[in-house]
């Protein structure tokens, strides 16, 4: 989960950049991507229902008390519970020291993006930092880095940034509470890969609340861990 530059060809400034995975992993935090090259849109007809007809049947049934879930979903559960904590405490810290640097450094768009008729701009945008010129981007990852070990936000490599690590750790534990929810009878579609980005979160919000009622919350889960 290093962060690095985008490769291949330039784009427009009207084009969207698609934040794409080096070696399997997002490199940018707030990446939208979930997997493939699969566009995000509405699912068919058919699948959709394949989705909602058997989540609102769940969900009737979660609510009617006569839902149980099995260990390996309460599981599931608790460590996305616990990821989230996780990112919503290291996201604030991120975003500041990126943004604080941005602002203080007001590093220009590179002279290449203005030539394909971009605006002669400041980057002040930490999503938009793929534009900067390729010296005041080694600036910015410098000084992200000190900032990072500053605020004694842990990383398992050096040139990792702790948000896109959280937010890895956080999809991981989305899939392994979709793949444990769909052992359930007729939820089989929501462990399958070809979910869209609506469909997935959807997916989860739901599950999500339909075993959190038998979960521990995140600092009682912490304890747990910490006592093991």
């Amino acid at each position: 989960m290093a962060l690095r530059r985008p490769s291949g060809r330039s784009r427009p400034c009207g084009e969207a950049f698609q934040f794409r995975p080096a070696g399997g992993e997002a490199w940018h935090a707030d990446s939208d991507w979930i997997g493939g090259d699969s566009q995000i849109g509405d699912l068919p007809e058919t699948l959709e229902q394949k989705v909602n007809v058997p989540f609102n049947e769940q969900i009737t049934t979660a609510m009617s008390g006569k839902f149980v879930p099995n260990a390996n979903m309460i599981r599931a559960a608790e460590n996305l519970v616990l990821a989230m904590a996780h990112e919503d405490l290291v996201r604030p810290i991120v975003v500041g020291y990126e943004t604080e640097i941005l602002a203080r450094h007001q590093f220009r768009i590179a002279r290449k993006y203005v030539d394909q008729g971009c605006a002669d701009t400041v980057i002040l945008d930490r999503k938009r930092t793929y534009m900067l010129e390729e010296a005041d981007f080694a600036i910015y990852l410098k000084q992200c880095f000190e900032a990072r070990d500053a605020a004694k936000l842990k990383v398992s490599a050096p040139d990792n940034c702790p948000l896109l690590e959280s937010e890895t750790t956080r999809m991981q534990a989305e899939n392994l509470l979709l793949e444990a929810m769909a052992d359930l009878p007729n939820l089989e579609a929501i462990g399958e890969a070809w979910l869209t980005l609506e469909a997935r979160k959807r997916a989860i919000d739901l599950t999500l609340n339909m075993v959190a009622p038998f979960c521990a919350d995140a600092d009682a889960i912490i304890k747990r861990l910490m006592a093991a």
